[in-house]
């Protein structure tokens, strides 16, 4: 029996019997190193150490701390506080104003399920209050959340840079114009749905539009709108790098929480360390684990077959693009972002290159397939998140996010047929 053939079939079994993804990926190494006698098991330890010694990956906890200051400081709640005091007189403002606060938060934390939990426990009640309905709520939060991995920073550009020695700022930069676009088509199918729905009477949607309270809040927000400008502004204006702004940005958004917004106590910040150091050893030992599987890929030359099987068969660079997104949809609806990344990269990255596809577009077009993923039932993990976050039924979620599945599908198309929105804005910067 083949490598490819044990390796692929382990792999699936192990999975569908509930193994946790790091153990399935391991355990299918480790048998093959030891069926197929293809190298020493002490070797198991040494990549796996060796492949959190990455320094790209210093920057992936301190994001993470930076999801958790914005999470538990509910700080998201001053950008949506500016955010609606412009757009609620629109129909769907308040919608269109979750959406404007999810990028936002997106640019400072760059976490898909950071972003839809915060969302979902800060602003689910205040629009439900204000007479939106519950699903239909919840649909816009969910998809909201899916732009915390897209507009940078991004912890999925992150991994994605490590594992295919691409610039991190330019993939940053690379998921910049695309992220902007989404969030436009969000919203403007927000406020269709608004309309279509005749969500248009509710109550903050009543009350007139005044510079002065549009001034007061903006005054609140100053400082937590500063923070995607610090990261941002300073990887590109070369004051530091991709790793230095996160440092920057996680020591500069605890400061504001403790001691501006003081929605963090000094007391909590041990708290707020713990969380991240639990969210971030969970995705580094996700990334070990897979590390050792992809070296059995790469010593099965998989790939190669992969790519053999396809140009035999006839399938073409576009035939095979469609065949990927499929099944990247597929795998986002049952395991998390990282390991479907992880998993599948080392197999499919080699044949796009053979394709000629840039690698900054295939990142963008990724982490797309990604974000439709976590929004699509039956497991999408930003459902649960937000479920859990807002404590509402999933079933709750589900319904309300259908509608914007078709909408991301669209989007993603958009990004596959013009490469220039993923490429233009890295080739000005470098």
């Amino acid at each position: 029996m083949s490598l490819n053939v044990v390796m692929i079939g382990l792999f699936i079994l192990l999975l569908i019997l509930g193994v946790p993804i790091v153990f399935c990926a391991a355990g299918t190494a480790m048998f093959c190193f030891m069926y197929f006698n293809l190298t020493s098991l002490s070797n198991v330890s040494f990549r796996m150490y060796g492949a959190l010694t990455n320094f790209t990956l210093v920057a992936l906890p301190l994001f993470i701390i930076l999801g958790v200051v914005m999470s538990q400081g509910n700080l998201v709640q001053y950008i949506f506080g500016f955010a609606n005091s412009i757009v609620r007189n629109i129909t769907g403002g308040m919608g269109v104003a979750a959406i404007i606060t999810s990028a936002v938060f997106a640019a400072i934390s760059g976490a898909s399920l950071a972003n839809a939990a915060a969302l979902g426990m800060i602003l689910l009640p205040v629009m439900v209050k204000y007479g939106y309905k519950e699903d239909f709520t919840a649909g816009i939060l969910a998809v909201g959340g899916t732009l915390g991995i897209l507009i940078p920073p991004s912890v999925t550009m992150i991994m994605y840079g490590t594992l295919t020695e691409q610039s991190v700022g330019q993939l940053f930069m690379s998921g910049m114009i695309p992220g902007i676009i989404a969030a436009i088509i969000l919203s403007v199918f927000t406020m269709f749905l608004a309309w279509v729905k005749r969500d248009k009477t509710v109550k903050v949607e009543k009350i007139p539009l005044s510079g002065k309270e549009i001034w007061t809040e903006f005054k609140k927000a100053f400082p937590i709108l500063l923070a995607p400008v610090l990261i941002l502004g300073g990887i590109y204006g070369g004051f530091f790098t991709p790793d230095e702004s996160a440092a920057v940005a996680s020591v500069y958004c605890l400061i504001i929480a403790v001691f501006v917004y003081k929605t963090i106590k000094p007391k909590e910040i041990f708290k707020v360390f713990k969380s991240a150091a639990v969210g971030a050893a969970q995705i580094m030992i996700i990334y070990a684990g897979v590390n050792v599987l992809g070296f059995v890929i790469t010593m099965s030359r998989l790939s190669n077959n992969v790519l053999n099987t396809v140009v035999n068969a006839g399938i073409g660079k576009w035939g095979f693009m469609a065949m990927v997104n499929v099944i990247l949809v597929i795998m986002g609806c049952f395991l998390d972002v990282t390991s479907v990344m992880l998993i599948t990269i080392p197999i499919v990255y080699p044949i796009f290159m053979q394709f000629g596809i840039n690698p900054l577009h295939l990142a963008v077009i990724y982490t797309l397939n990604m974000e439709i993923g976590t929004i699509t039932p039956p497991v999408g993990m930003n459902l649960f998140a937000l479920s859990s976050s807002a404590k509402i039924p999933v079933s709750t979620v589900v319904k309300g996010v259908v509608p914007y599945i078709g909408i991301m599908v669209m989007i993603l198309l958009i990004v596959i047929l013009f490469p220039g929105l993923s490429t233009w804005l890295p080739s000005m910067m470098y």
